[in-house]
């Protein structure tokens, strides 16, 4: 069944197929491959309809590649990663700043009314959309970062900033409590 999939592919190869099967390698085809998940690529492979085999590799010059999923595979650069990580780092933050502020405004007079529950205090209503629109805006930044990594050092410096103001804000709920 697998073999009836094909794989449509808007450019030419040296070959002049414009539809390869899934499970058959094609030689000058790796975009092919940006399509679907778990395909093996077992080096330079001839295609089907090549006619000229002179330039085939020889087998010991094979290179096994695995692609996992490749809509989640992003290629990036070592500073492009370490903005990555730093941006990770930030999201673990703005969670525990976040977690901080609700517990130190539970139950206390709130004075956002979209926060404030009946008896004008904070509750569970309020935690959830705290942590509703935090999860909303991590998510956004994610998928920002997923088609530019090269935004994740700003998202980072833009999370620890509101972390910094969010914990600011807790410090100062739990003077007053």
């Amino acid at each position: 069944m697998n073999v009836l999939n094909l794989l449509k592919n808007p450019r030419k190869t040296e070959c002049g197929a414009k539809q390869f099967p899934i499970r058959l390698v094609v030689r000058a085809a790796p975009f092919a491959l940006l399509k679907h998940s778990r395909i093996a690529v077992l080096g330079l492979l001839p295609c089907a309809f090549a006619a000229d085999t002179s330039l085939i590799p020889a087998p010991e010059s094979f290179a096994a590649i695995s692609v996992g999923h490749p809509h989640t595979y992003t290629l990036r650069t070592p500073q492009q990663q370490a903005a990555y990580n730093a941006w990770k780092y930030s999201v673990v933050a703005v969670a525990a700043s976040q977690a901080l502020d609700v517990a130190s405004s539970w139950s206390m007079r709130e004075v956002n009314p979209l926060l404030a529950n009946s008896e004008g205090r904070f509750g569970m209503k309020a935690a959830g959309i705290k942590f509703g629109t935090t999860g909303a805006i991590l998510a956004a930044q994610y998928w920002v970062l997923k088609t530019h990594p090269n935004k994740a050092r700003k998202m980072a410096v833009l999370n620890w900033a509101g972390t910094a103001l969010t914990s600011a804000l807790a410090a100062h709920n739990f003077s007053i409590r």
